[in-house]
């Protein structure tokens, strides 16, 4: 998702992914579907600025080792 060329390309594979999740009947795949809904302009902000939380949460990850 994430390595798509622009927002449009990566809402359209998001609605893909989604829809491939809803018919599974598994507890824990409906809630990835709802999140996932639920959170779609969160992603999708990722393209609007580039931003990302991958340094903070290596860090974090790194410190918990410790």
């Amino acid at each position: 998702m994430y390595a798509a060329p622009d927002r449009d390309t990566a809402h359209r594979r998001l609605v893909a992914f989604h829809e491939w999740l809803v018919p599974i009947d598994l507890t824990e795949v409906t809630r990835l579907a709802r999140t996932m809904d639920t959170r779609q302009d969160q992603v999708l902000a990722f393209f609007d600025t580039r931003a990302s939380n991958g340094p903070t949460e290596s860090g974090a990850s790194e410190m918990s080792g410790v």
